[in-house]
């Protein structure tokens, strides 16, 4: 936190309990076998402290870590590296690879093991009927935001995504909802612009 703090810049400032909200929400989403005793019980002992401890690795990146800008993660991705490292620290059980940066990881709870981004999706292929407008290209920022949001929404959290105009947020956002989460979910759209009113927004929801 202090490094986020006082040597990152954040696009959009946040607070620090927010950031550790966020941290034990995503640890929760990864450790959802636990509440169930039936599953529970068949997590073998050394699987329980891969699942905490990549689990909390992978909740710290995503949340302290990831609200900085580009220059800032590079910063984060070697204090962490530095401290994982550093004399007296804990071993962990699972490490993060070290052929790129921290943010390039998925954590995979079920095989206990980190994997690259596009190593957790199908191969990509375009259906011949698809209409240009409708193709989304995976690309590791669209994966890894898209589990994000999955992961929580599964566990009943809400999401905010922020970021610069054009970046493929609506996008990618109304891609997993509509394609990727289920019957259990029914999705609503609402589009805002600069002269939206509260009022309006209001109408549109009764």
């Amino acid at each position: 936190l202090r490094l986020v703090k006082k040597e990152c810049k954040e696009p959009i400032a946040t607070k620090d309990t927010e950031l550790v909200h966020s941290l034990t929400k995503l640890l929760n989403s990864h450790l959802t076998e636990f509440k169930d005793e039936d599953l529970a019980k068949g997590i073998g002992a050394g699987d329980v402290v891969k699942r905490i401890d990549g689990g909390f690795m992978y909740s710290l990146i995503w949340s302290v870590c990831c609200t900085t800008d580009d220059a800032g993660r590079q910063k984060c991705d070697e204090k962490v590296r530095e401290l994982l490292a550093a004399e007296g620290c804990p071993k962990m059980s699972v490490n993060i690879p070290d052929k790129a940066t921290i943010y390039d990881f998925s954590w995979d709870t079920t095989k206990c093991k980190w994997l690259g981004w596009l190593e957790t999706v199908p191969a990509f292929q375009i259906d011949a009927k698809a209409k240009a407008q409708d193709i989304l290209v995976p690309t590791i920022d669209t994966v890894r935001y898209g589990y994000i949001l999955e992961t929580q929404l599964r566990n009943d959290y809400p999401v905010l995504f922020c970021g610069d105009t054009g970046t493929g947020k609506s996008v990618m956002v109304k891609e997993r909802l509509m394609k990727g989460m289920g019957d259990k979910f029914m999705s609503h759209f609402i589009n805002f612009s600069a002269n939206s009113k509260a009022n309006q927004t209001q109408d549109i929801i009764d």
